[in-house]
């Protein structure tokens, strides 16, 4: 039988910029609500202030403050990597050291890497673990290493990235997915329960019908997501429409290379760049742009489901997991990934039946605002209670 008050950890390699320290702090805040002791736990670092609306409240406990500092001085990141690191490999080793036996009666577990250290975890303290699995390794490799300095390695790195996923789910308890994306990827990996579980938004009360002439972009861009298509994109829309790209970018060259290009093509007065959004921001621009417009194909595509909580209409290519929580061309537009036509010739759709881009955004609103972040919560702790006894 599942405890009355539980005491769960949401742990996380690193509360890096972007959907993280939403999707942790979110996590945490709703499992308080729902009477659990819930606590943050991060294998490095702390957060951006940008995010302290979503981490108010939360505690954070950074493990590597806790272990010899032999750890921290040799933290760097893996060659040829975005984001493994010498964390990811020596927190496992060092993190039962100062995790008691039993001392959280689950650990929700975000970042594929992470789950090195919470399988260790089990192991050595006997606490259960459920992870979160967004994108498996055997599926980053090739989609984002293939074109880079790694990609004549991948002959020999891709059968241990497949080792490495199926080694961190044998002893869990399930895995959760924000979509079914990578269900039959999973399910060569694994026999483990496979639970669907979407992030959650802040809907507005009421739509802005007032929309303005540009698109609206934001994410964490790195070298698997760039927004360089969109430079492809704005020669075949009307000449009134623009675009805003917002976000972090990681490694900066990402984004020095875009502002080059951006010149290159003459489109300095059509591209507004601005930085990261905090959630006011989102709600502002969101509510008022024309589209939100995402290319790359997506686990689940946060971004979207936030723009549709502010009665802005949608694309994303097809298959993406937020694309599950809607319907096609009553919400927005799935579109095959990279299709650059295709994309103008909706968006320009958009900017000339506004009534329409109207019926659609409110449509998007309607659909998104079932699924807040406290629901989200709810159905978390409804599958730590099925799995953990």
């Amino acid at each position: 039988m599942p405890k009355d008050r539980m005491n769960i950890g949401v742990i996380i390699d690193e509360i890096a910029s972007g959907s993280a320290p939403k999707i942790i702090g979110q996590e945490v805040r709703a499992l308080q609500r729902l009477g659990h002791d819930t606590e943050s736990l991060v294998l490095k670092g702390g957060y951006s202030p940008v995010y302290n609306f979503h981490m108010e409240g939360v505690r954070v406990r950074n493990l590597m403050d806790e272990m010899p500092s032999i750890v921290r001085s040799t933290d760097m990141k893996i060659p040829g990597f975005s984001f493994f690191s010498m964390h990811h490999l020596t927190s496992p080793l060092f993190a039962p050291g100062v995790i008691k036996d039993r001392e959280y009666d689950v650990l929700v577990t975000h970042s594929t890497y992470t789950c090195f250290t919470t399988k260790k975890l089990k192991q050595k303290r006997h606490i259960p673990y459920i992870p979160f699995i967004w994108d498996p390794m055997s599926y980053i490799l090739p989609h984002v290493y293939s074109t880079t300095s790694l990609g004549k390695f991948m002959p020999l790195l891709e059968p241990i990235a497949r080792w490495a996923d199926r080694f961190i789910l044998t002893e869990c308890e399930a895995v959760i997915t924000s979509g079914r994306l990578h269900h039959p990827l999973l399910r060569t990996l694994t026999d483990k329960d496979l639970e669907i579980l979407y992030p959650g938004c802040f809907p507005v009360s009421d739509v802005n019908e007032k929309r303005e002439n540009f698109i609206i972009t934001f994410d964490r861009w790195d070298i698997g997501n760039t927004p360089h298509i969109f430079l492809d994109m704005m020669p075949k829309l009307e000449k009134d429409i623009k675009l805003v790209v917002a976000g972090h970018w990681h490694p900066e060259s990402i984004k020095d290379s875009f502002t080059a290009q951006i010149k290159e093509k003459g489109l300095e007065g059509r591209v507004e760049l601005i930085g990261p959004l905090d959630e006011k921001m989102i709600i502002d621009m969101c509510s008022r742009a024309l589209v939100h417009v995402h290319t790359n194909k997506e686990v689940f595509g946060m971004q979207s489901l936030e723009a549709a909580a502010c009665g802005c209409p949608i694309i994303i290519p097809e298959g993406s997991g937020v694309t599950e929580l809607f319907e096609n061309s009553k919400h927005g537009f799935f579109l095959k990934e990279g299709d650059i036509d295709e994309h103008a010739k909706y968006i320009n759709e958009l900017y000339a039946n506004p009534e329409y881009a109207r019926k659609i955004g409110r449509a998007a609103w309607e659909a998104a605002r079932k699924q807040t972040w406290q629901k989200h919560g709810e159905d978390l702790l409804a599958i730590i209670n099925r799995h953990v006894g």
